[in-house]
């Protein structure tokens, strides 16, 4: 879990789970890395860790020298690589070889993992990014799922062709509004985007006013570009502004601007 003060705190999801107490405080985390400002961003792959921040940077962590240290707390200069943006990274995910960033600047970044891993230098620039596309305001949210790929911003949510993003000989595309530009749908929201998650037939949203689920397979069917955030399954309310969600097994978890993460079953 990221949030402000800077601390990445990673929990064991057991001991969490089997919990006989409702309402658990953040201090039970097995491991906090320290970073210089807000952390945004968070995702992980089997072997990288990989975190967004304030400070205009993304880190990746070799996750097995994190959870192996006999330090519970440790300090962001640990990171393997660094990704300098030009601007707050307020989401990031992995697909196959590739890297998504959403940026302050407006810019979603595609980078090539194997280009991240295999340089030389710690620190790389984010001009190695193979594609960018860019959105009418700040990105923070972003996802895949099979071949699409979804980005949350102010002004909805939008879902591209993610072969059509890769195979393009563009090196900088743009989203051109509400009607027009390279996204196959999207789903106005009444408020900013702060979240995007799918998991199986769902598609999650958070949002200032709440999370919704969607049935992907009707978004992504439907025969209209734009549809409404209406076309919910279901909204959960009063989680303050949802800016993270992800499914692990049979359950859900959020974080919101409450300061709190709750699980659902």
């Amino acid at each position: 879990t990221g949030g402000g003060g800077g601390r990445l705190r990673i929990f064991n999801l057991r001991d969490v789970i089997n919990s006989a107490e409702a309402e658990l405080d953040a201090g039970i985390a097995s491991k906090i890395i320290n970073h210089p400002d807000y952390v945004s961003a968070v995702y992980c792959n089997d072997e990288h860790l990989f975190t967004g921040c304030e400070d205009a940077e993304l880190r990746i962590f070799n996750l097995n020298d994190i959870l192996n240290s006999t330090e519970a707390e440790l300090d962001a200069r640990i990171a393997s690589k660094v990704i300098e943006h030009p601007g707050w990274v307020g989401a990031v995910y992995c697909k196959d070889e590739h890297l998504f960033t959403g940026c302050e600047d407006e810019r979603l970044r595609i980078l090539n993992l194997n280009d991240i891993f295999n340089s030389t230098e710690a620190k790389l620039g984010s001009g190695i990014a193979l594609k960018i596309i860019e959105h009418p305001s700040w990105i923070r949210a972003v996802c895949c799922s099979d071949n699409y790929l979804f980005t949350g911003c102010m002004d909805g949510l939008r879902i591209f062709n993610l072969n059509d993003i890769i195979n393009s000989t563009e090196a900088e595309l743009y989203v051109g509004g509400l009607f027009a530009g390279i996204a196959s749908k999207i789903i106005k929201h009444p408020h900013k985007i702060g979240a995007v998650y799918c998991s199986d037939n769902y598609l999650f949203t958070g949002c200032m006013d709440g999370l919704r689920i969607f049935n992907l397979n009707d978004v992504i069917n439907s025969p209209e570009a734009e549809l409404n955030a209406g076309s919910a399954l279901m909204v959960i309310k009063d989680l303050g502004w949802v800016r993270a969600v992800y499914c692990s097994d049979n359950y859900l978890f959020t974080g919101g601007n409450d300061k709190r993460l709750r699980i659902f079953r």
